[in-house]
């Protein structure tokens, strides 16, 4: 709630609802926050305060009357970003060197038997594989989480345990010994490791991005418009400031709730007056 704590109340103005609905990190400004958006009798608000490296607080600020707002649009989802496809590209190529030339030095011993070796080796990626994502929930950071008060991406650690159990394949697909390569068993490891890091880095490219704009009589700008789909960094809509630009608007707990209820409430307010008000102050969707 921002009403009454960092935004002062106009006479008879009262909060309806409040929500959680984004967060925001910029490694380049140095700003991290939590955007919350609140809906008034007589206001939309939308606030992100955060601090940044300098201590000094970073704050975005919008609001619009609520008699004005005729129409809302939103985007909850995880559009391609070819930053992340190259920071993907990056991390897992280190990952997968590292462990495929500590691993064959580790398992030195072990070239004598081959099938023993082949067994661990592909057990060790069958492991990586099930820790990066078949006991995970894909698609945590879109949920409705209201008994959690962050949502967190897992992306990059998912990344990095399949690359570990990438560089298992590669110990296979590089011996020396050429036995794998008599049983076929490294022609397959080869499609199998190229499959598998195509489908992690396509996953880790996509970033979950959370968007709402809303539209007014007077055909002002959105109230929150920080995050815009783009499959390029820097390409996001403006929120009234150059800076906005380089801000990630991310999904939070109450993202998926906004999208379900938010119409509904601001039609209520204008339609139905102060019954609309009670029915939403007493809802607990």
């Amino acid at each position: 709630m921002i009403l009454n704590k960092t935004i002062t109340p106009t006479i008879g103005e009262v909060s309806v609802k409040s929500y959680q609905c984004s967060s925001f990190k910029s490694f380049l400004l140095g700003i991290k926050a939590k955007g919350f958006l609140e809906v008034t009798n007589k206001r939309l608000l939308f606030q992100a305060a955060g601090e940044g490296r300098s201590k000094n607080d970073s704050i975005i600020h919008n609001e619009i009357p609520i008699s004005e707002v005729v129409g809302i649009s939103i985007y909850l989802g995880k559009p391609f970003n070819w930053l992340r496809l190259l920071i993907g590209i990056l991390v897992s190529s280190l990952i997968i060197s590292l462990t495929t030339v500590l691993f064959r030095a580790l398992f030195e011993f072990l070239y004598d038997s081959p099938k023993i070796l082949q067994t661990i080796l592909w057990g060790l990626f069958i492991g990586a594989m099930y820790l990066a994502y078949l006991n995970r929930d894909r698609d945590r950071e879109l949920e409705l989480a209201s008994n959690k008060n962050e949502i967190k991406d897992n992306s990059l650690k998912e990344l990095a345990i399949l690359s570990l159990g990438l560089g298992m394949l590669g110990v296979i697909i590089t011996s020396t010994t050429g036995y794998f390569n008599q049983l076929g068993s490294a022609k397959f490891a080869t499609v199998v490791f190229v499959i598998v890091l195509i489908y992690a880095l396509f996953r880790f490219s996509k970033k979950p991005a959370f968007s709402l704009s809303v539209f007014s009589k007077s055909g002002s700008n959105a109230i929150v418009e920080i995050a815009t789909p783009s499959p390029l960094p820097f390409q996001n809509t403006k929120a009234g400031a150059t800076a906005s630009k380089a801000l990630v608007g991310r999904p939070d707990k109450d993202s998926l709730l906004v999208l379900q209820e938010l119409g509904a409430v601001i039609l209520d307010i204008q339609n139905m007056g102060e019954h609309g008000i009670e029915k939403w102050k007493k809802s607990k969707i």
